[in-house]
């Protein structure tokens, strides 16, 4: 077990190593919409939504995939050539598109984009050799279990996630300094593109 205090460092830990943006617009969809006083719980439908509606505005700022596996990019074209939105649509209005949209592709797309980015977030806090060997379905597992039995930012539950409280009320005190982080983080990737 690792211990963990939380602070803006452990925070933004969570995004430290990166091939593609799904743990960058996760984390930021998470932190902005963590609330101090309810369940803060989240499907993971509704994070791979929330995902993409945070990653939209740089799409139309820069219009290309922030790296060669990463899914939102492919996703987020997708729906512009469906039309019914733009690229100019606010975070909500993409968000809510997601959510109620019918489209199995779409729907599918969605899906897929979270077979691994809410257990990539929690590896930062686990011991060094626990998933050593194992596939990466069999790694899902081994995160799930670990986050039921640590203090970690989440508890996986089979297709949700359920904040801790102690890291709910360390965001919700801390969040504007944590959204500046992970928005220089963000940036500086784009720039480097």
């Amino acid at each position: 077990m690792i211990d963990i205090t939380i602070t803006i460092d452990s925070v933004l830990k969570m995004v430290g190593k990166r091939n593609t943006s799904y743990k960058l617009f996760l984390m930021k969809y998470l932190i902005n919409n963590i609330k101090k006083e309810s369940r803060n719980r989240f499907s993971f439908y509704e994070m791979s939504c929330g995902m993409v509606s945070e990653a939209w505005q740089y799409y139309e700022k820069h219009f290309y995939r922030f790296s060669k596996n990463d899914r939102i990019f492919d996703l987020i074209q997708c729906v512009i050539e469906n039309d019914e939105i733009s690229i100019f649509s606010s975070k909500a209005t993409v968000y809510e598109f997601l959510y109620n949209n019918k489209d199995v592709t779409i729907k599918n797309k969605l899906k897929k984009l979270m077979l691994m980015p809410q257990y990539r977030l929690l590896t930062p806090f686990i011991q060094k050799g626990e998933l050593i060997g194992l596939t990466w379905k069999e790694e899902n597992k081994k995160i799930e279990k670990i986050s039921t039995e640590q203090v970690l930012f989440y508890r996986i539950n089979k297709d949700s996630v359920q904040i801790n409280d102690e890291w709910s009320e360390f965001i919700c005190s801390n969040r504007q300094i944590i959204i500046n982080e992970l928005n220089k983080i963000i940036d500086k990737e784009y720039e480097k593109k």
